[in-house]
């Protein structure tokens, strides 16, 4: 779990997050879901842990800390969208930032339990739905 954990952050470290913002909020909860090989292992070690902390509870501490890792990302990409005036008026933050963890952590769970039934592209086309689907506008700073 140490090494799966130490992945998903270097990965999250290595990101920035630029405008136009969507597309790298999408990369950055792209690094919890098991869109190739390597992070479909990680998920199958995450949920075959998670599996243990049921009968062994002295292993929960560190189940809580990943999945507090994925609300806490769940979380940034709200404020982000907030803080940059492109998240519509009136939005539920916290709500939002739930719904987002819940889709995330959904999605690599139907992955799993059904592999092949969505493919990478459909996983990102969900996320790129959601997150603009939070939002007022299309962002105006093209990358270049």
């Amino acid at each position: 779990m140490d090494l799966y954990a130490q992945r998903v952050q270097n990965r999250v470290a290595e990101l920035t997050v630029e405008k136009p913002f969507l597309p790298d909020l999408k990369q950055l909860l792209l690094q919890f879901l098991p869109v190739n090989e390597e992070r479909t292992k990680e998920i199958e070690v995450w949920f075959l842990f998670n599996a243990k902390v049921m009968i062994y509870p002295e292993l929960k501490k560190v189940s809580e800390e990943m999945q507090n890792g994925l609300y806490r990302t769940a979380e940034f990409v709200i404020e982000t969208l907030v803080e940059s005036n492109l998240a519509k008026s009136g939005l539920d933050a916290a709500l939002e930032a739930e719904k987002l963890y819940a889709l995330v952590d959904g999605l690599a769970i139907h992955q799993l339990m059904q592999p092949g039934r969505l493919s990478p592209e459909r996983m990102e086309y969900l996320l790129d739905q959601h997150l603009s689907s939070l939002c007022i506008r299309e962002e105006e700073s093209p990358r270049g």
